[in-house]
């Protein structure tokens, strides 16, 4: 979210059921992760104006397929793969 005015007043993130993680970017910045975008961004939109900070962008990203799974395993794909071993059955010499 990227803002017009009024985020030096918040001096902090916004806090909501819906909001999972919060993170000022900048002055004029704020990254905020949300459990359903469809339904959170209206919510959000509306604590900003209750709070009195004028929004003058809202983008929106899935998250990766990597991102997803750091999210949930804690770990890189890329080092989940360095872990796998092939069994040496499996492995045919020409």
């Amino acid at each position: 979210m990227r803002f017009k005015s009024g985020l030096k007043d918040l001096k902090q993130c916004l806090e909501a059921d819906f909001i999972i993680k919060c993170k000022v970017v900048r002055e004029d910045l704020m990254e905020v992760v949300v459990k359903d975008a469809s339904t959170s961004i209206p919510k959000l939109l509306e604590l900003t104006a209750k709070l009195g900070v004028e929004v003058s962008e809202v983008s929106y990203k899935r998250p990766t397929l990597n991102e997803v799974f750091i999210h949930l395993t804690g770990r890189e794909l890329r080092d989940s793969l360095e872990d796998f071993v092939i069994p040496h059955r499996f492995i045919r010499r020409w």
